[in-house]
């Protein structure tokens, strides 16, 4: 039953980028490595080669030579392209380059490449969402000589980011994009920090790309030079983390929570590779420490990090029952899930609260669940971030909310779940952690005779007498459920259904 529809408009995972640094195109066909890895076939069309390379920027034709178009292709990045920017020029701004992800048009055609001037060019970019071979090609116009390219950066969601139908979180990331050549990171949203260690360097920005990201990247100062970040929201991210990153050298990552070392390892180097390191985060941490750390007597250069995680992760015991409630599309392992159908009334009482089993988490919509095994894990599935909703009386919070400060939240009676039952609460002296969901009384529908379904109790007083099947047992043909067509149907519809004879509205 869907009391509640959410809707997903986007689902994005981490952002990954693939670097390719030009050299000498020596002849008509030229082969090219890339820093995920990835080979890319350089195709030269008439003109003159073997160039020279200036300022990083390889020539391909001449005045007396110049070349008829230059393709550069890929079917080595796997995953969703989403951006494509070249370094690229050509003499008096005379050509044009396009691109091209898995056949089709990516992003603006025929744009105009920046003219060569004082041994330098400039940026195009090309925006989309495709996957497959990457093909871009720069064309000479009338008049055109000498074209150059410096350098092409891939940016991609790679298919390893959805496993198992898993979404991976991206919690923290930097590319040092928004620094300039000789800043020195420092405060912000993740309390950057530098040292320079006891050897004679600075740790600082550097316009370079020596550690297979893009320009610019961070300089990690020889001898103990250190950068250090900050995390204090997790995102409703428990459970395992994983940290990526690209570096030149042999650095060292020390990862603590709440001042504890959980994970250090020594002597870590990418070769200009994208590096995966995977820790598991204690349950209820409020600091995570990350550094990076250069020992030895040399220099580190260090870019793209991304740490991200997909699962929430809680510690239960077998049987007992609790709240959830997450920012992201999940699915669930170690609980059956409920949603709240509606309040049973007898008389002018209320007597019940019914509840409806539902498969899987739904962003933003709060649930009752009782635990099948001792440690309850939602893997994300989604990665649209969702706020927290209510459904029928069922408030979620991703926030705790400490005793004292209800009044924010609730203005009438409040109730919370226990681990075998549901309670009224003290406002004054109840608290509820985060990601869990209360129970507003009031604002939970009537659903008039009693349904077959599980079953929040009360007596004659609203007071809960405990969790457990409908009782008493209802006859053959009572608690049966028909629409307005006479059409039996298995559970609840939204709108009217017909129990027992009497209309029950569903909202």
């Amino acid at each position: 039953m869907c009391l509640l529809c959410v809707s997903v408009i986007s689902a994005s995972a981490w952002a990954e980028t693939s670097t390719v640094t030009a050299s000498k195109v020596a002849s008509a066909s030229a082969s090219w490595t890339g820093s995920a890895s990835e080979t890319w076939a350089v195709s030269v069309n008439g003109g003159a080669t073997n160039q020279n390379v200036t300022n990083s920027y390889a020539q391909v034709g001449t005045k007396n030579s110049p070349s008829t178009s230059i393709t550069f292709s890929t079917s080595g990045i796997s995953g969703t392209i989403t951006s494509i920017v070249v370094d690229c020029a050509s003499y008096e701004g005379k050509a044009t380059i396009s691109a091209t992800v898995g056949g089709a048009a990516f992003g603006t055609q025929s744009q105009s490449i920046p003219s060569w001037s004082s041994n330098s060019g400039g940026e195009v970019t090309f925006t989309g969402n495709a996957s497959g071979e990457i093909v871009i090609t720069m064309t000479n116009g009338s008049g055109g000589r000498a074209m150059y390219i410096k350098s092409i950066v891939v940016t991609y969601t790679p298919s390893s980011a959805v496993e198992n139908n898993r979404q991976y979180i991206t919690l923290w990331s930097e590319d040092f994009s928004s620094y300039s050549s000789g800043n020195v990171p420092n405060g912000g949203e993740f309390s950057y920090s530098v040292s320079n260690g006891t050897g004679s360097g600075t740790t600082k920005i550097y316009d370079q790309n020596t550690a297979g990201g893009t320009s610019p990247e961070l300089l990690v100062a020889k001898t103990n030079g250190s950068f250090t970040a900050t995390i204090t929201d997790f995102k409703s991210c428990t459970g395992e983390f994983l940290l990526n990153f690209v570096t030149n050298k042999g650095l060292t990552v020390i990862i603590t929570a709440d001042g504890d070392t959980i994970e250090t390892t020594g002597n870590v180097k990418s070769d200009r590779t994208k590096t995966t390191l995977s820790f598991t985060l204690p349950q209820g941490t409020k600091v995570l420490v990350i550094e990076f750390k250069m020992t030895t007597n040399d220099n580190a250069r260090l870019d793209n990090i991304v740490l991200k995680g997909n699962t929430y992760t809680r510690t239960v015991t077998s049987g007992n029952w609790g709240t959830i409630c997450l920012p992201y599309d999940a699915t669930v392992a170690g609980a059956k899930l409920y949603t709240i159908v509606g309040k049973e009334i007898t008389g002018s009482e209320v007597t019940a609260i019914l509840l409806d089993e539902v498969a899987s988490i739904e962003a933003g919509k709060p649930y009752i669940f009782k635990a099948t095994a001792d440690n309850v894990v939602a893997t994300y599935t989604g990665t649209t971030y969702t706020a927290a909703g209510a459904v029928n009386g069922l408030y979620g919070t991703y926030s705790a909310i400490a005793a004292g400060k209800w009044d924010t939240y609730v203005s009438g009676d409040l109730y919370l779940m226990t681990t075998s039952n549901v309670q009224a609460a003290d406002k004054t002296t109840s608290s509820l952690a985060a990601n869990r969901a209360y129970i507003v009384l009031d604002d939970v529908n009537n659903i008039g005779s009693p349904v077959k379904g599980v079953r929040l109790g009360f007596d004659g007083t609203e007071t809960p007498t405990g969790i457990k099947n409908l009782t008493p047992a209802l006859s053959e043909g009572e608690g049966v459920i028909y629409n307005l067509n006479g059409q039996r149907v298995n559970s609840l519809q939204k709108g009217i259904n017909i129990v027992g004879g009497k209309k029950v509205l569903v909202k």
